[in-house]
């Protein structure tokens, strides 16, 4: 219920070519308060972490804000840098606090609505097939821009509707945010970013330490001719293998050594066919963090590699926009909080561009399709009960538990 307004005094400084402020005490009219406060805030009784906040429309604010300790003041900054506080506490702790400017915009937390000019966008899938957008520390839960995709009916696409269709996804992504209902980020069970990869394309020994370590270690090998990249080209993994990060690792052949092997995800956008290096990029939609596990032994990769929930992709697309030099970022794996793997992906061998090229000289690359970059030296064993915790630059961290199938 709002309370008598408490009148409070406010400096401001700055202007731009487009906007003036004029920051002044007033009384609110009731009537109009509830309703300027972006939904998304409306159901939070914490509002400490309400600025900066950004320009969006001509306006009259004046809202309540609650405050749950009286250190939480925050400051309010406006389009140009000028700000406005802080904002000082005019009661006791947990008393709400009023806040009336009259403005030349309307203004709401600049981090849940980035300008197209830079948007960040790392889009994720959580809970029963819900879609996400990752912001710090919590999950805005945009499921309804789907509402844009294609209606389809069978024969189904053979290729990810979602992905095909981000630009479109992604504008109604920037129209929903702002009252967008948020979920901390440990409360969610983070899916696959990409719901249905037609294919997985893998790099094997793409790093030179890699493929030294391969070639000197019989545990790893098993007999098996190691050849570079160049010579081996690529292989595919089953579809049917990708989970996301929450669903974890469900080892089979235990009997074997089973291993981890952290690699960049590259996320295709559009269909590919004979793209060249120079123009490979531009049909990239995102990255991700792929873990590539794998049963030892002398079978053929592909069916060693394509157990269920042996390719672990997450914990969330990060647009292709977000990491244009996709050729020199740190990627880097610790099992029980011991370091295993840590390279660079400029120390490819094949690096992303000339994957593109090569694999689309084969086969028609389509939106959604995945290709694992290939994992560097220092590839090891994971047992029933281990926790991975993979981290690529750029990206972000994933942990996944490990733990044995069911029969």
């Amino acid at each position: 219920m709002l309370r008598r307004a408490t009148r409070c005094r406010f400096g401001a400084r700055g202007r731009d070519d487009t906007h003036q402020f004029l920051i002044t005490s007033l009384r609110a009219r009731l009537t109009s308060v509830r309703a300027l406060l972006p939904k998304r805030h409306q159901s939070q009784r914490d509002y400490a972490s309400l600025g900066p906040f950004k320009i969006i429309d001509t306006v009259y604010l004046a809202t309540w804000i609650d405050l749950p300790r009286s250190s939480d003041y925050p400051s309010y900054k406006a389009a140009s840098g000028a700000v406005v506080g802080p904002v000082r506490h005019p009661g006791e702790p947990g008393e709400p606090l009023f806040v009336g400017a009259v403005i030349a915009a309307r203004v709401q937390p600049a981090q849940s609505h980035q300008s197209k000019e830079h948007s960040v966008m790392k889009i994720c899938r959580f809970g029963s097939g819900r879609l996400g957008v990752v912001e710090g520390e919590r999950v805005y839960d945009v499921t309804s821009a789907l509402d844009v995709l294609p209606s389809s009916r069978y024969p189904f696409p053979a290729f990810d509707v979602l992905v095909a269709n981000l630009p479109q996804v992604r504008e109604r992504i920037e129209a929903l945010l702002a009252d967008a209902v948020a979920t901390p980020l440990a409360e969610v069970s983070l899916l696959s970013p990409v719901a249905n990869p037609g294919k997985i394309v893998a790099a094997p020994v793409n790093y030179t330490k890699h493929l030294l370590e391969v070639m000197a270690d019989r545990g790893l090998n098993h007999g098996n001719l190691v050849e570079q990249i160049e010579k081996v080209g690529l292989f595919l993994k089953a579809s049917s293998s990708v989970v996301g990060a929450a669903e974890g690792v469900q080892l089979r052949k235990l009997e074997r050594r089973n291993d981890h092997e952290v690699e960049l995800a590259v996320v295709i956008g559009k269909p590919a066919s004979n793209v060249s290096r120079e123009d490979a990029l531009d049909y990239v939609a995102g990255y991700c963090i792929g873990l590539d596990m794998t049963v030892r032994g002398g079978e053929e990769r592909s069916l060693r590699k394509s157990l269920d929930t042996y390719t672990v992709l997450g914990p969330w697309l990060v647009t292709a926009d977000e990491l244009p030099e996709p050729g020199a970022l740190d990627l880097a794996i610790r099992v029980n909080g011991q370091a295993r793997q840590s390279a660079n992906t400029r120390d490819l061998i094949m690096d992303v561009p000339a994957l593109i090229e090569f694999a689309s000289s084969f086969y028609t690359l389509m939106p959604g399709d995945v290709i694992l970059t290939g994992t560097p030296d220092g590839v090891g064993p994971v047992r029933p009960g281990d926790v991975m915790e993979a981290s690529i630059e750029g990206i972000g961290r994933m942990v996944v538990n490990v733990s044995t199938a069911s029969a």
